[in-house]
């Protein structure tokens, strides 16, 4: 099962929700854009990882749409075993499979890993750095996908290589500016990880499973190996072209075992 999260993982950036906006609608540069999701959604619920960065002088709002994922395992835990050790996450070592055909951009594949429970200093963390080990994809149309905080020497594919949807990428890990091992992915409008805008985008099918309440998520919790079992729900519902919301349970019955896409 996976967890989306907007920046719950902890990230050295300034975070903000989208309180104003609508459910079901928001305004994306002045333009009124539809935005499908559960009809039950309400404001406190609709966010977004709203992260601003002034780079030349130019705000650039790259990682709006951007979704952390972690994953809970088969006894709904986040962490088994010792949250000091990287390898005890559910979600360390998870396949990294590509969303879609297309051409690789960039690769950084050199980075150790962060160890849990830290930020890193943040006057080590540069632009080239943030994301970790990382890969860049170019789905054509101006869109370009950005998978971030992999492993060292994990990345299976070089710049300039075609791939295909499904894939196999890199193995996910914990490097870059990160607290915990997760994967951040999101779509940008140039191949800057940062230097760019962010691009709604919806998932073809999904399971909504459960839903951990807000003001008892991980971020806030000492006890990281605790089970989230008691938030799944007594039935899933299957939904298509949507996009989960903040601190959502989700599966992904189709996907390949032990894959993260």
């Amino acid at each position: 099962m996976e967890l989306p999260s907007s920046g719950n993982t902890g990230e050295n950036y300034f975070s903000i929700e989208a309180a104003n906006e609508t459910p079901h609608e928001f305004r994306y540069y002045g333009e009124l854009l539809p935005f499908p999701v559960n009809q039950n959604t309400t404001k406190e619920q609709w966010q977004f990882h709203m992260v601003e960065q002034a780079l030349e002088d130019i705000i650039y709002f790259a990682q709006r749409f951007a979704i952390d994922w972690m994953r809970l395992d088969d006894a709904g835990r986040l962490v088994h075993g010792d949250s000091a050790d990287v390898r005890n996450y559910s979600c360390y070592d998870a396949d990294v499979l590509s969303v879609a055909d297309g051409t690789v951009v960039s690769v950084l594949d050199n980075l150790e890993d962060q160890p849990p429970g830290q930020l890193p200093d943040v006057s080590t963390v540069t632009l080239a750095t943030a994301t970790g080990n990382h890969v860049i994809l170019d789905l054509g149309s101006g869109v370009y996908a950005v998978y971030a905080h992999m492993q060292k020497n994990s990345i299976v594919v070089t710049a300039g290589q075609r791939v295909k949807r499904g894939q196999l990428l890199g193995k996910l890990g914990n490097s870059g500016n990160t607290s915990a091992p997760h994967l951040h992915f999101h779509l940008v409008d140039s191949p800057s990880v940062l230097g760019s805008n962010g691009i709604p985008y919806v998932i073809d099918d999904f399971a909504f499973v459960g839903r951990i309440p807000a003001d008892n998520d991980e971020a806030g919790s000492n006890d990281l190996q605790k089970s989230w079992s008691s938030a799944l729900f007594p039935d899933s519902s299957q939904h298509h072209q949507e996009s989960p919301l903040d601190l959502d349970i989700v599966d992904f019955p189709n996907a390949p075992a032990g894959a993260t896409h």
